[in-house]
């Protein structure tokens, strides 16, 4: 049995969702548990973790390594990254480190705010011009 492939229209729009990363529809579906599994050791962390010690306190935590790989990241900086709804990546000079943090309620606009609504039309955008596209008048 071969691997179904989503259409080219539903890969652009997983790229675009992924921000501008390649995804599959396996590696969409089961990033959803991980970024809940960040999001809580984040929250539970309010002083912030060093991104060094970020994947050991992850593995700590749940009893399994985090693997970018698996979700198609070159390393944990580059996936860390695309997450920006749920990190806050903070460098601070006086101590040479990168502290990461969860993102707050008030900075992601409580729910449909700020950047959540932003990407909903922007997604709504290109699902109007697909659908134009594949429907012209």
């Amino acid at each position: 049995m071969s691997r179904m492939r989503p259409k080219p229209d539903v890969q652009k729009l997983l790229k675009f969702i992924n921000n501008g990363s390649n995804a599959s529809l396996q590696q969409f579906n089961t990033l959803a548990p991980t970024k809940r599994k960040i999001t809580t050791l984040l929250k539970s962390n309010p002083q912030g973790i060093a991104l060094e010690k970020f994947s050991t306190a992850y593995e700590a935590e749940f009893g399994e390594w985090l693997k970018p790989s698996v979700f198609g990241y070159s390393d944990i900086v580059e996936m860390l990254k695309t997450l920006d709804d749920i990190v806050d990546m903070k460098f601070f000079e006086f101590s040479d480190q990168m502290l990461l943090f969860s993102k707050s309620e008030e900075s992601k606009g409580k729910f449909f705010g700020g950047n959540v609504i932003n990407r909903i039309v922007q997604v709504l955008g290109i699902l109007l011009h697909i659908k134009s596209n594949m429907y012209p008048q």
